[in-house]
Parts: structure tokens; sequence; C-alpha cells
């Protein structure tokens, strides 16, 4: 493990003891910082209904958590990436596919987002447990290094959720 990621499991000593929900803003809160991002949130996935939930989010008013709180794979960076189980970025949301055409546009526009990225948080087993996403008020695509330590974030969020998630589920 290299320094970084070291550096960054270190900024969570007591994760598997703490509130999960704490301990998720403070993922979140990391993910902003690493890829210089505006807001963002982090989804927990149900395997039951297939979607992803909002657990935590920074800097989103309600219609944007409302119409985004339930995802499966309608247009979203993260349904996408849940579709493909790789991360997705989108550096502008006003030309991506993804986005265009959709009732999902106007909520982002709305909300100030012109670009984000979605990484999803898979587990040790190969399975998807939830997503983090990062938004920017400008076009933007993060750099290598920046994706590089969101996924050693990813690596220890995806961990963290193996033993929490059921209990955000049945909070949502």
């Amino acid at each position: 493990m290299d320094s970084h990621s070291h550096s960054i499991r270190d900024l969570f000593p007591d994760w598997q003891k703490s509130d999960p929900l704490t301990t998720l803003t403070k993922i979140l809160q990391v993910a902003i910082t690493i890829t210089s991002a505006d807001k963002g949130n982090v989804q927990v996935f149900n395997p039951l209904s297939r979607s992803l939930r909002i657990a935590v989010s920074e800097g989103f008013a309600k219609p944007f958590l409302q119409y985004f709180d339930e995802v499966n794979h309608q247009a979203a960076a993260c349904g996408t990436a849940i579709k493909r189980l790789e991360r997705v970025v989108v550096e502008d949301v006003r030309q991506s596919p993804i986005f265009v055409g959709t009732e999902a546009l106007p909520v982002l526009i709305e909300a100030g987002v012109q670009a984000v990225q979605s990484t999803p948080l898979i587990s040790k087993e190969q399975y998807v447990v939830g997503m983090i996403s990062t938004h920017y008020q400008v076009p933007t695509l993060p750099t290598r290094d920046q994706l590089r330590l969101l996924d050693e974030l990813a690596e220890i969020a995806a961990e963290f959720l193996v033993g929490k998630g059921q209990s955000l589920l049945a909070k949502g």
C-alpha cells in the first residue's frame, strides 16, 4: 500500500465502530476534497430493488435530492456506472448522451451541476455496494491522480458498506 492510501485510511481510524452516516459523510467530504468538486453524494446499493439510494449528500437542495433519491438505470452517471460496473466521468452534462434530452438534465442544471463523476463501490467479492459521485459547477475532468486517490477511498468505502450497508438501507 502506498503512502497516499495509508494516509487516506488513517482518516478513518475507528470507522468500523462509528455511526454509519457520520463515516459516510466523512468519506464524501474526502471525495469532494480529492476531486476538487463542489458537491457530491454517497449512495448505497439495494440488491432487492437493484437501485442506488442517497445515504449522504453535500451541497444539494431538495429538488435534486428528490429526483435522484433512488436511481436504477435511468439517465444518471451513477445509473450508467452501475450498468457498466465502472466509473463514469461526464465532463459536460449539457453535451453528454447520458443526459441530453432527458428529464435529468434540467434537474442538474438547476442544481448548478455542469460535470459529474460516479465511482462504483465494489466489494472484495466483486459486487456493487454503493457509489460515490462528485459534482462540479463548471465542465471538469478529474486528473489521473485524483481518480487514483478516489479509487483508494472507494476501496475503504466499499469495505465499510459491506458491514454497514444494510443498516443504512433500513433507515432509508
